[in-house]
């Protein structure tokens, strides 16, 4: 499609919901290949309107709507097609810059970081959801196909990786509807002037400063909550995940944090970094990141304390 046509696709995607939610424009569309991005205003609050192309999306929008405000983005409006009317951040990059920062605070801003995204999936795993948005949410064992039952083999280097998963699918010690992609640039801080707030108002909890900071763009997926902690320990990128000592100091943390045990939490983070490289493989212009993925998996391995 043409720069041309593509606009004028996303405007007739945005014109119905622009005139039903009294919207005005407020900055440039963003089009991708699954949803359309508009900031606009409203009596004078900073939204942002969704509008999704894929069922994916419409199903992360759905979740998002029924956690409103409780450790996810509060939404203004929604549809049962999945577009949705949010709160918008003005900084969704300061939890990147934490975890990327370097100095002598660096490791201080990281952990900082960390809390932030655990203790916020942890507040989306405790919503009570609607039973029709846990039942359409995609279960681990579903989405991690490529990996348990990839259509062409995968190389033997992971196999290990999914073992790991297969044990940990087995053993789970409870389910939760998952966000499923819990990263430092999907949870973000709301405040004032944005449409959102933390003082409990629109349905959150209004814990002070853990509740300014939410989540945006679920998967919308069922499964154990180890699955979103492990994520955590693979971002904001690969390079950053990997600098010495830090695989181990963010493993920690979750431990603490969760109450989960820390080989637990490791194995998680292998079998993540076994599953997102078996997304990748096929992809020749991916290979430095499968590379990435296995040397962060095998790191992960080694600091078990339960296994070799």
């Amino acid at each position: 499609m043409t720069g041309a046509g593509e606009r004028a696709s996303a405007e007739s995607a945005l014109a119905p919901y622009r005139a039903r939610w009294r919207l005005d424009p407020d900055g440039a569309v963003v089009v991708t290949p699954s949803s359309v991005l508009a900031p606009v205003r409203r009596d004078g609050a900073r939204l942002m309107l969704k509008v999704p192309l894929v069922d994916e999306e419409r199903r992360g929008s759905r979740l998002l709507a029924a956690w409103s405000g409780r450790g996810a983005v509060r939404v203004h409006a929604a549809d049962d097609g999945g577009a949705v009317l949010m709160s918008r951040a003005e900084d969704p990059g300061l939890l990147v810059r934490e975890a990327s920062a370097v100095g002598p605070d660096a490791e201080a801003r990281d952990e900082r970081a960390t809390r932030i995204l655990v203790r916020t999936a942890r507040r989306l795993h405790s919503v009570a959801v609607p039973d029709g948005v846990r039942a359409e949410a995609v279960p681990l064992a579903t989405w991690a196909r490529e990996l348990l039952e990839p259509e062409r083999p995968l190389p033997r280097a992971f196999d290990r990786g999914r073992d790991v998963l297969r044990e940990l699918l087995g053993g789970s010690p409870g389910e939760a509807v998952l966000h499923g992609d819990v990263h430092h640039g999907n949870v973000l801080r709301f405040g004032d002037g944005d449409g959102d707030g933390a003082d409990g108002a629109d349905g959150s909890d209004g814990d002070a400063a853990d509740d300014a900071w939410r989540a945006i763009d679920p998967k919308a997926l069922r499964g154990d909550p180890g699955f979103d902690t492990a994520n955590v320990l693979c971002n904001p990128t690969l390079a950053i995940a990997l600098r010495p000592g830090r695989l181990a100091r963010r493993a920690a943390v979750i431990a603490e944090e969760t109450g989960r045990d820390l080989d637990d939490v490791l194995a998680w983070a292998e079998a993540w970094c076994a599953l997102s490289a078996a997304w990748d493989v096929g992809d020749p212009s991916r290979r430095e990141r499968v590379a990435a993925l296995g040397r962060l998996g095998a790191a992960a391995r080694a600091l078990r304390p339960a296994r070799s």
